[in-house]
């Protein structure tokens, strides 16, 4: 056998990677928005990470075998055959070689990117052989050349594609080799942390250790989900019957109805993704099943939807299961984690430094994250627990609605359902977003035609909101809360016109134009959004936004502005964005935004 690992020209060209070919740098927004996405939730070289993941696995006796085979040679300290993968192309081809010759029949396989510069850096990514996109990618790589902070945001730019690509994964593996150091990452949704990096040159057994470990290890090491299965029939989840030992398969469609992940490639989040599902003895999609990464604290949907159940609330989902599975607390067990790092361009740590650590600065305890009980005590990240809740009825995204009277309907009965969360069961939603209202084909017609999603966030009446505590999404958030007011049912229904713009002006996508003045609702800090939001919501500047509306949805401008007109009381002098929390202005407030729209539905029906 031949154990110097001569490369072979033909591994070079058959593993070539046909995911999206990369660039030799990211662009500055990008950077900009994976830093926002990692800073102060990095960790370095924790203590105990190469035993907890390579060290007596199942597999470490083979990998013993190969480092006996192998037997490294060494001249004055260094592995001599080291000067073969000082470049991309030549670690490449060592490990395709490696993989060529030790790493056989297995369902994985190693595959590089073709980068316009090989010598320079780029991706080397373990993915299933016969697929080739980020769905199918196992773990992620990057080899670099020039400077650490390049390659390594490049390295977390593969790790939120694979994260969108694959909602349910419960942690990635990642490798960066920058010169002749090597470093080992976990990425999961609270955040990614690293091995104390290693030296090539002198320590190649835990190179083959590594590059064998990620080849050999099983899908639950690798990170892959625990929950979802396969078969013929699909993928399928299997859950416990209520008041029984029963237990029931539910096969889930091929695309989500909604996902956060897809539109906001954060992967430091809660992961929403749903799915229509239906029971194994049936052939039709009539449930909902989302799975979502919720922080371990101030979270009672269960009890919420239960409490729905109980008062018979009208528009909302109703529970059929709810399981609470990994968190990423457990999945960090027996790891020792030092401050939370943000990534500098200064080298505070000197020249003894290497990593991740000579180019980060610790997290200071005023750092701005939010309230979050969760970094104050146990543990210094935020611990997140993955969650299966399946629902009834079947519901669809709004922006695929089909008619402008399906879209108007959707919206009206989702303030109705508001409506009888609030008064009925004493329950405030608190994140109205384009991803909790779905459009419900119904067939009577007593039944609902807009539904509300995700009670994660909702507050019964009868408990004081937290003094601070600010929920829901910049875009959609209301000009009171943003500014510091706690929350009420006002606020909610000034979201829903929030929702209604963002609905029309995407048009049939799910993005905005780059020149809309919504995409400004996402940028500075929360006082700053309220205050642009104020601006916005005069009549002058309203009707800047109004005329973004695409031509074949004209027709709801006079709704949008009736909406405002509802909302802030008039159009002269100062908006008020107080609440009338009395019963009579509670009930005109509910009932003028419901007619608003039946008159706008009418209208649409008879043009």
């Amino acid at each position: 056998m031949d154990t110097e690992m001569t490369p072979s020209p033909s591994s070079h060209y058959n593993n070539q990677a046909s995911l999206p070919s990369p660039k030799l740098s990211l662009s500055s927004l990008l950077e900009e928005a994976i830093l926002e996405d990692i800073n102060g939730y990095i960790f370095g070289a924790v203590e105990g990470f190469y035993e907890k993941y390579f060290v007596e696995k199942p597999w470490s006796n083979r990998t013993k075998i190969i480092l006996q085979v192998l037997d490294l040679k060494f001249r004055d300290g260094r592995w001599t055959e080291f000067y073969k993968l000082k470049t991309y192309s030549g670690f490449c081809e060592w490990l395709l070689r490696f993989q060529s010759i030790f790493l056989t029949g297995q369902d994985t396989q190693y595959k590089y990117s073709k980068a316009p510069s090989h010598h320079f850096g780029g991706r080397i990514v373990l993915s299933l052989p016969n697929e080739s996109s980020w769905a199918s990618v196992q773990v992620i790589g990057e080899f670099r050349s020039g400077t650490y902070k390049a390659g390594f945001l490049r390295l977390c730019g593969q790790a939120r594609e694979v994260f969108a690509s694959q909602a349910t994964r419960r942690f990635l593996h990642g490798f960066y080799v920058f010169g002749d150091m090597m470093e080992l990452w976990v990425f999961d949704r609270s955040g990614l942390y690293s091995c104390d990096p290693f030296v090539i040159s002198q320590h190649p057994d835990q190179l083959v250790n590594v590059m064998a470990g990620y080849f050999l290890m099983s899908q639950k090491e690798r990170g892959g989900s625990t929950l979802m299965q396969e078969d013929s029939n699909g993928t399928y989840i299997k859950y416990q019957l209520d008041d029984s030992t029963s237990i029931a398969s539910l096969y889930l469609d091929r695309q989500p109805i909604a996902s956060t992940c897809t539109k906001d490639k954060n992967f430091i989040s809660d992961g929403l993704v749903c799915y229509r599902a239906r029971h194994s003895n049936s052939n039709k999609l009539d449930l909902v099943v989302k799975l979502k990464w919720r922080p371990t604290w101030g979270s009672f949907e269960k009890r919420i939807l239960d409490l729905i159940k109980e008062k018979k609330v009208w528009g909302v989902v109703e529970p059929v299961f709810h399981g609470e599975f990994d968190s990423t607390k457990d999945l960090r067990g027996g790891l020792v984690f030092g401050s939370r790092l943000m990534f500098s361009n200064d080298d505070f740590r000197g020249s003894s430094a290497t990593g991740i650590l000579k180019y980060s600065e610790e997290v200071q305890s005023t750092s701005s994250q939010g309230t979050d009980p969760e970094l104050e005590f146990a543990v210094p990240f935020k611990n997140r627990l993955f969650c299966c809740t399946v629902v009834s009825p079947i519901g669809r995204s709004l922006h695929t609605f089909e008619t402008v009277s399906e879209l108007l309907e959707a919206f009206r009965d989702a303030i109705k359902c508001h409506r009888s969360l609030y008064q009925d069961g004493k329950i405030l939603h608190q994140e109205i977003s384009d991803g909790n209202i779905l459009i419900c084909d119904s067939s009577s017609s007593s039944d609902p035609r807009g539904v509300l999603i995700d009670m994660e966030v909702a507050r019964e009446l009868r408990k004081i909101a937290k003094e601070g505590e600010i929920i829901g999404t910049g875009r959609f958030m209301s000009i009171g809360e943003l500014t510091g007011s706690t929350h009420t049912y006002r606020h909610d229904l000034e979201s829903f016109l929030y929702v209604l713009l963002y609905v029309i002006i995407c048009g049939e996508s799910e993005e905005l134009p780059e020149t809309s003045r919504l995409c400004d609702w996402t940028e500075g800090d929360r006082l700053q959004l309220g205050q642009m939001k104020q601006v916005d919501m005069q009549p002058e500047e309203f009707e800047s936004i109004v005329s973004e509306f695409p031509e074949d949805l004209k027709n709801l401008s006079d709704l949008a502005k009736h909406l405002r007109w509802i909302l802030f009381q008039g159009t002269t002098g100062g908006l008020w964005t107080g609440t009338d929390t009395s019963d009579e202005g509670t009930n005109a407030l509910y009932e003028k935004m419901i007619h608003a729209f039946d008159t706008a539905i009418k209208s649409t029906v008879n043009s």
